[in-house]
């Protein structure tokens, strides 16, 4: 078995068996800053967005101007993903990842938060937000 990494577009692209040249079947893909933090992952803030229906690019919009303010603005904050579901275009589901709890708790402390954070939620007819601790891991 020999495993290769394809890093083009800034994903990895691991072998997980064969000779590494095989169908796209027998391989996985990881964004490269998740499977070098992937260990490090703590703390987790997720959300469940319900959009008020053609919110859809306006919604990214703003979750992605709201993550980057997050990014470059707090300590402790690693990475975050938007998950769009397949079946629904307005359904999305988020992540973001945290070294600890204290700087995660200091993120949602900040008066910018409330304010980024309602510009998201402004667009969703419902919206459940919780914090989780990694418990596990493959």
């Amino acid at each position: 078995m020999r495993a290769g990494i394809d890093i083009s577009r800034g994903w990895a692209m691991v072998a997980l068996s064969g000779n590494g040249q095989g169908t796209r079947g027998s391989y996985r893909s990881k964004p490269l800053v998740e499977v070098s933090s992937m260990l490090e992952d703590k703390m987790w803030a997720s959300g469940n967005w319900h959009l008020t229906r053609g919110k859809n690019a306006e919604f990214v919009q703003r979750w992605v101007e709201f993550l980057t303010w997050t990014k470059e603005a707090n300590n402790g904050f690693l990475a975050a993903r938007l998950l769009g579901d397949s079946n629904d275009p307005d359904h999305f589901v988020s992540f973001a990842s945290w070294r600890d709890a204290e700087s995660m708790a200091a993120w949602k402390q900040r008066p910018e938060f409330a304010e980024r954070f309602g510009n998201c939620r402004a667009l969703c007819e419902d919206m459940q937000g919780g914090n989780f601790e990694t418990v596990g891991a493959i």
